[in-house]
């Protein structure tokens, strides 16, 4: 697992759909192909760390949709993983 530094620019997923847009680490902006920059205002749901996904996988209230898979060896797995990765 690397660590990220303050902007550094991240993928934001399928080129086809999202047009090559990057994601500047920690900045509140969005790098579009051109090279200008776009203010975004939810910059801290794209700031994931290991806390926040341990969390994300073991609360039980807004979570729901990860309660079918909650008992399945495969997801307790990964929340021990991830708890290995906060503890680091």
């Amino acid at each position: 697992l690397s660590q990220l530094n303050k902007g550094d620019l991240l993928d934001t997923g399928n080129k086809e759909i999202l047009s090559g847009v990057k994601y500047e680490f920690s900045n509140d902006v969005i790098v579009l192909p051109d090279g200008s920059k776009e203010p975004i205002s939810y910059d801290y749901r794209m700031n994931f760390n290991a806390e926040t996904l341990v969390y994300c996988l073991t609360a039980r209230s807004g979570w729901e949709w990860f309660n079918p898979v909650r008992n399945e060896n495969r997801f307790k797995e990964y929340i021990e993983r991830a708890k290995k990765i906060t503890n680091k």
